[in-house]
């Protein structure tokens, strides 16, 4: 980051970097976010990625943002990124980040873990902290994957306001 800027300037500046370095040949994806606890607010913009997703008690899933995706960095030079506010927060919310590859993975019946199971585990620990919360995740992923492999990354943040 060579200036100061919001975080869709951020992407849309490594884009340009990485689209001269690269010719477009090569790409990666990314999200920033940034939680601000005093205004009660998170600031995203993605590169490739899905928007954050709620969980609230009294909703029946996951409310996700309406937002129609992001091409990955390094394609386009004229990739146009945009920043993203989720405001304000209330206590008891859990927010879950994550690559697509959490709710992508597979069993050996080729049966995808899915975000509606993975709602389901953050409601059963939905009054546990976000570490707790996180460690199930990754207990009954391992165990729905069972024998199968690890086809694409996981990785997620799981984060409970207080």
């Amino acid at each position: 980051c060579q200036e100061p800027g919001t975080l869709s300037d951020l992407l849309n500046h490594m884009n340009q970097l990485l689209v001269q370095d690269t010719g477009g040949e090569r790409f990666m994806t990314m999200l920033l976010l940034t939680i601000d606890m005093d205004r009660r607010e998170m600031r995203w913009a993605s590169a490739g990625h899905d928007a954050p997703i709620l969980f609230e008690a009294d909703q029946p899933g996951f409310i996700e943002p309406d937002f129609e995706g992001s091409l990955p960095l390094g394609l386009f030079d004229e990739a146009d990124y945009q920043e993203h506010l989720i405001a304000p927060f209330t206590p008891g919310q859990i927010y879950i980040i994550s690559t697509d590859g959490l709710w992508d993975t597979h069993n050996e019946h080729h049966e995808p873990f899915g975000k509606e199971r993975l709602s389901e585990v953050v409601r059963r620990h939905a009054h546990r902290s976000a570490t707790e919360i996180s460690q199930q995740i990754q207990t009954e992923l391992n165990a729905f994957r069972g024998v199968s492999s690890q086809d694409d990354d996981v990785t997620y943040v799981v984060v409970k306001i207080e």
